[in-house]
């Protein structure tokens, strides 16, 4: 009952029950089992109708009147028939809305629920007030999202309209853009965006997965590669399984999503620690870049290949391919592969005992890697730097 009144009272500032309505509101509780949830969705109405009228409204859809779902328990079957009820109170496109919300997983901001399921603020802030949406304020803006027991009502719900696999779609490739705006693959230039993804990943993942059961491989492909550096800093292990499954079923996809894709399992598969993997990979990808005659993507994988000599311990093969790269990517200005390279030589360097040459390089590809937003590599290097000066007894430094 209390519960109740808080929660009436957050709907309608103005709530002064009288004897009557006490009464009432004590018969819904006791209707609707003291669940809470089902309390909050009807004390929300409140704002349109009194709880005399709200328990003549709710009685007949409880389950002791008209039955329900026969093999939910008798509390589920209470908190089923009230989402039922306070579902059917909405308007038409309200309750479309919700339907189609409960595409995203882990909620979303004001913009995806825009631009996936066609909604307004308004519309939005209708849900927000009957308590079947939630609100939250974070660093990205608004986010809306469900309670999960209201998400798998609104979910099945969904799979019933016409339009459903239209909509995944239109989720799958919002969050396929917004991956790419991260700038997190192998090619991409410009800042890398992680906050991005993070706060995303349990959509996309869910892209993903829609995208592989859907037969659309090349779209799942798209999403796991726009991730590349994502699954290297996040959980490699996850890029290595997305990506080789993926990579079986592939033999229709495009040759060069095939090789980014084959690119981006050899990052998987050195941070997962399989080296031999990788190098395999590296080889793969290369040989498919030069296929397409991408000279930028060979200098990426000639790069790749140096860097795997390295972490195989095999210095003396490193540094061919490290510097044929390192003239590709300055002769096509592409900073973000230049600064790359200079920081393999740099560790190559160290691996061969000159100390002074391997600071002098990887302080310049750590500094680069500052100017184009590279963060990751920025902090990778950073450690190498540190591990040498340890090494030399620079502890201040």
């Amino acid at each position: 009952v209390a519960l109740f009144h808080e929660r009436a009272r957050e709907a309608e500032p103005r709530f002064h029950p009288d004897a009557a309505d006490e009464q009432a509101i004590r018969r819904i509780c006791e209707r609707l089992d003291g669940l809470p949830l089902a309390i909050e969705l009807a004390a929300s109405r409140v704002r349109a109708l009194t709880p005399v009228e709200l328990l003549d409204r709710l009685d007949p859809r409880l389950p002791l009147l008209t039955g329900g779902p026969r093999d939910l328990p008798a509390r589920q079957q209470t908190l089923r028939a009230t989402l039922e009820w306070s579902y059917d109170l909405l308007a038409d496109e309200e309750g479309r809305d919700l339907c189609y919300l409960a595409v995203f997983a882990g909620g979303c901001t004001l913009e995806a629920a825009a631009a996936v399921c066609g909604t307004t603020l308004e519309r939005l802030t209708s849900l927000v007030d009957a308590n079947l949406l939630r609100h939250a304020a974070t660093a990205q803006g608004s986010r809306y999202s469900m309670l999960e027991t209201i998400r798998e009502y609104a979910a099945e719900r969904l799979e019933a309209l016409a339009d459903v696999e239209a909509l995944r779609r239109r989720h799958a490739d919002y969050f396929l853009a917004l991956a790419r705006s991260a700038n997190l693959s192998g090619d991409s230039r410009g800042e890398q965006r992680h906050d991005l993804v993070i706060s995303e990943q349990t959509n996309i993942r869910a892209a993903i997965d829609w995208a592989a059961a859907a037969g659309d491989v090349a779209l799942a492909l798209g999403l796991v590669v726009a991730l590349e550096n994502f699954w290297t800093t996040s959980d490699p292990f996850e890029g290595v399984r997305r990506l080789e499954a993926l990579l079986g079923r592939a033999e229709d996809v495009p040759m060069r999503l095939r090789a980014r894709a084959l690119r981006a399992l050899s990052s998987a598969a050195t941070l997962a620690g399989d080296l031999d993997r990788a190098e395999r990979a590296i080889r793969e990808s290369l040989d498919a870049f030069r296929a397409i005659g991408d000279e930028l993507g060979i200098g990426d994988l000639l790069h790749r290949l140096g860097a795997s000599a390295l972490n195989l311990g095999e210095p003396a093969r490193a540094r061919a391919p490290l510097e044929e790269s390192l003239e590709i990517f300055r002769r096509h200005g592409f900073r973000k592969g230049e600064l790359q390279a200079i920081g393999s030589l740099g560790d190559l360097a160290r691996m061969q005992g000159d100390a002074d040459q391997a600071v002098t390089l990887l302080e310049r590809s750590a500094t680069m890697a500052a100017e184009e937003g590279f963060t990751w590599w920025e902090a990778n290097t950073r450690a190498n730097l540190a591990e040498l000066a340890l090494a030399q007894n620079r502890l201040d430094e």
